[in-house]
């Protein structure tokens, strides 16, 4: 329901666009999609410590909503320290994680880093890693074709381990 012409954290673009931003009407907009459809995604905006509102952040919305989460982190040199970072932020929330996924794999400068993160993620947080998305230039725009975004995402992502075909 909002939209900004800014790549900023949601407070900080209502602020400088002098727009206050109203939780109910991000409620009435999700709870006119789950009229609607069988199956809604809702994406965050950046990360769950993002704040929405001064005193409203991404996670409480989460929690507000009653939503699982689906961690998507990068899949290099420093996704342990984000990825459980993230994980302890949502579990002091009570957020269920369903899964996650390591996003944007770049194969020729992949390490071991990169070789280990997914194993680690699974024995330090007990969260199955449910995919391992390398990069796709084809993908790396502000409007990727859809079709392909969902083929290539099939062929990298167990979503069955979620619940869903």
């Amino acid at each position: 329901p909002y939209l900004s012409s800014a790549s900023l954290a949601p407070s900080v673009a209502a602020r400088i666009e002098g727009r206050e931003i109203e939780l109910s009407r991000i409620e009435t907009a999700f709870a006119e999609l789950q009229q609607k459809y069988d199956f809604v995604i809702v994406e965050g905006v950046g990360g769950i410590a993002v704040p929405i509102r001064d005193d409203f952040l991404v996670v409480q919305l989460i929690q507000q909503l009653q939503l699982p989460i689906l961690i998507v982190a990068t899949a290099g040199l420093g996704t342990l320290n984000h990825t459980l970072l993230t994980v302890a932020f949502a579990q002091q929330f009570n957020i269920q994680i369903a899964g996650i996924v390591l996003n944007g794999l770049r194969s020729e400068s992949a390490g071991l880093a990169e070789a280990t993160n997914p194993v680690e993620i699974e024995k330090l947080t007990g969260i199955p890693v449910i995919g391992v998305v390398p990069y796709q230039k084809q993908l790396d725009t502000p409007y990727p074709d859809v079709t392909f975004l969902a083929e290539f995402t099939n062929q990298h992502v167990a979503w069955r381990k979620l619940g869903i075909p």
